[in-house]
């Protein structure tokens, strides 16, 4: 596996925060990334790239995730919908290929990298998922793009 360290540009982030057991991973983004694009659509927002997940906390079998889009500059939230600017990041960055419910392998060689590195997390890992399942229904071809953010 590829890991390399990279500049991660600043970018404006909708998402919804979702808290949740493991185990209800995917159904909850199932649900939440496409109320998030809807709403983007619906108010003439400007999708800036693919759907994302930022992890916030995980704890004792369960988690709080940001569930999401990168858009354009100027977007607003409402109700549920929340938007925040992020600001440039240095990230270990690897390109996970395969099925979702392997990802924590690639979550873990990065979490190697930081410690061999002698450095710890500036931020919540992400992931940015580069294939879209509808459009490629083989798990073996999904890509997701998983970055963590670090402190120099």
């Amino acid at each position: 596996m590829d890991i390399s360290k990279q500049e991660l540009p600043p970018l404006t982030f909708m998402y919804i925060e979702i808290n949740c057991p493991m185990s209800e991973i995917p159904t909850q983004l199932g649900q939440a990334l496409p109320r998030v694009m809807q709403h983007a659509m619906g108010n003439g927002v400007e999708l800036a790239g693919p759907p994302r997940v930022h992890y916030m906390d995980m704890s004792a079998g369960s988690v709080t995730m940001r569930a999401g889009m990168a858009v354009g500059s100027g977007a607003v939230g409402e109700a549920e919908i929340q938007v925040e600017d992020l600001p440039a990041a240095t990230a270990w960055v690897a390109v996970h290929e395969g099925a979702y419910d392997s990802l924590g392998s690639t979550h873990h060689a990065i979490e190697k990298q930081l410690a061999d590195a002698g450095q710890k997390p500036a931020g919540p890992p992400r992931e940015i998922y580069l294939t879209d399942p509808g459009q490629v229904p083989n798990p073996a071809d999904w890509r997701t793009q998983v970055a963590w953010p670090v402190g120099e």
